[in-house]
């Protein structure tokens, strides 16, 4: 539920509004909400819910991410949102609601623009946001770039195993009375 699929067919709709028949959406992976959900695509237009997939949990998710143009993350609130991360490995320029974990995530790098932050209650608010960037490819391009190199450089493994191993020294330290590891 907090990753708001229907916030999604609402941001979906939005963009279909404007009259962009070119787009496509798709939401990788499965839940509780499928069934949901299933039932909310019944009740959208067919020239919509004809552009809108659902393919459930996969194994090739880097395959699927290379063939996408952007990544959307609509959830209500996040915590290391692994998802984003990994759509920022794959060079995708990302749009996700401005929401603790998502917003820890796009704000980390001052210098380059990594991610869109978009508004997480207004469903046309956040498909202008992802409208305009899809429309600059350039800027698209410059995204996803910074956010790859952004999430190798801060996420990737020895760095991961490295900041992990500080935090664990630290909480070592202050449990046995200040002494040094």
């Amino acid at each position: 539920a907090e990753k708001r699929t229907e916030f999604f067919l609402q941001v979906a709709a939005a963009m279909h509004q404007c009259g962009d028949s070119v787009l496509h959406f798709f939401w990788i992976g499965e839940g509780l909400e499928r069934r949901r959900v299933e039932e909310s695509l019944v009740q959208l237009p067919p020239s919509l819910a004809g552009k809108i997939r659902f393919p459930g949990a996969r194994l090739d998710v880097a395959d699927c991410l290379a063939a996408f143009d952007a990544f959307v993350l609509t959830s209500a609130y996040e915590g290391l949102p692994g998802a984003l991360l990994e759509a920022m490995a794959a060079g995708l320029p990302c749009v996700a609601t401005n929401v603790p974990g998502t917003r820890d995530v796009l704000t980390a790098s001052c210098d380059d623009e990594i991610g869109l932050l978009a508004d997480a209650g207004d469903p046309v608010r956040f498909a202008t946001a992802l409208l305009d960037l899809l429309r600059d490819t350039e800027r698209m391009q410059r995204m996803g770039n910074n956010a790859q190199r952004h999430v190798l450089e801060r996420y990737g493994l020895q760095t991961m195993v490295s900041e992990f191993g500080r935090v664990f020294r630290s909480v070592i330290n202050e449990n046995i009375g200040g002494e040094s590891l």
